[in-house]
């Protein structure tokens, strides 16, 4: 499923290249298929969002854009390409040398992602230096105390010199940003960033992510459990269940005029605030599959209320508009199923 129909040639890709493009995806942890056939594509200057349950797929295909999949997983199929050139197949040495300078990743916990016995200052002109040999001593510091007032840090001076546990949740986590920022990537991969602050903390991070993506040309991608934030931040979103992108488009398209139930499911599951005290959360009846024993037909269907027999026995194709697409034998018109149903 890609959010682009068209090709460019191979003298085309420097220029006109995405900022980063998934064909077809497959990942292998073990006997799991954690990813099955994924295909994205992002836009310099863009935020697309991968929303779905735990187990969804949405890390693992973050990880494998990264170079960073766990002991025992690997791509057995398909393209990873950032800015045209493929990355599929680099070894360990050549990851090192494109994170960073090509594709950055913020992760979950920012406490667990800075070094607690290094100075914040340190770590990150540890990342220039890594990338950018040239510069002098002065030169990382001035580039440093940039980076810390671009995610804005207060007093970045005072700052530089302090250990990751004199931060805050959030000023840590805008640590961890300007690492990911500091040789200025094509890519950001945003991986649950706000998971473990509170929700005021969460907006401005957000918010942040989204003036950086402005500011820069940045593409982002930001992995999510919650749909509400990618309505409220991103510009397209990717809906995965099972390993799949079970649905893709504009954010407002598919908030607005979902196609696959699971789409709806998710939307419904997002507490109310307006919701009368003490009712029930409302929840996705059942789980998701083991992704080691995938069933034949749509994953989703022993959850779905619109599940019918040729669900269970084949596998939905791809449909829609080329840019709003999903996969479902029985798409949502109007709340309910099609004409096919």
């Amino acid at each position: 499923m890609s959010t682009r129909t068209e090709t460019v040639s191979a003298d085309e890709q420097h220029t006109a290249a995405a900022a980063i493009e998934l064909e077809d995806l497959h990942v292998r942890v073990g006997d799991a298929s954690v990813v099955n056939g994924v295909s994205l594509t992002v836009e310099p200057g863009t935020m697309l969002a991968i929303v779905g349950e735990s187990g969804a797929g949405k890390s693992m295909t973050a990880k494998a854009a990264m170079g960073l999949l766990p002991p025992g997983g690997y791509v057995s199929g398909g393209a990873i390409r950032i800015g045209g050139r493929d990355v599929t197949n680099l070894t360990e040495d050549e990851w090192r040398r494109i994170r960073g300078s090509e594709v950055g990743m913020v992760f979950q916990n920012p406490l667990r992602s800075l070094n607690p016995t290094m100075k914040v200052g340190t770590q990150i002109a540890e990342a220039i230096r890594i990338h950018q040999r040239d510069l002098s001593a002065p030169q990382v510091k001035a580039r440093t105390l940039e980076l810390l007032d671009q995610v804005q840090i207060p007093n970045a001076a005072r700052r530089f010199d302090e250990y990751p546990h004199q931060l805050s949740g959030g000023m840590r986590q805008r640590i961890v940003i300007a690492i990911a920022l500091s040789c200025a990537p094509r890519v950001l991969l945003a991986d649950e960033p706000t998971t473990a602050l509170d929700v005021t903390t969460q907006a401005e991070i957000l918010r942040l992510l989204g003036d950086l993506q402005r500011s820069h040309g940045t593409a982002v991608v930001l992995v999510t459990h919650d749909i509400r934030i990618a309505e409220d931040h991103a510009d397209r979103v990717a809906v995965m269940y099972a390993g799949r992108v079970v649905e893709d488009g504009p954010v407002s398209d598919v908030i607005n005029r979902p196609h696959m139930p699971y789409t709806q499911a998710l939307m419904t599951a997002v507490p109310q605030p307006d919701a009368p005290a003490h009712s029930e959360l409302p929840v996705i009846e059942g789980r998701p599959p083991d992704l080691r024993s995938l069933p034949v037909g749509c994953a989703f269907a022993p959850r779905c209320r619109f599940a019918t027999d040729v669900c269970i026995t084949e596998d939905p194709p791809v449909e829609g508009l080329a840019d709003h697409r999903y996969r479902c034998w029985h798409p949502l018109s109007n709340g309910g199923p099609d004409a096919r149903a």
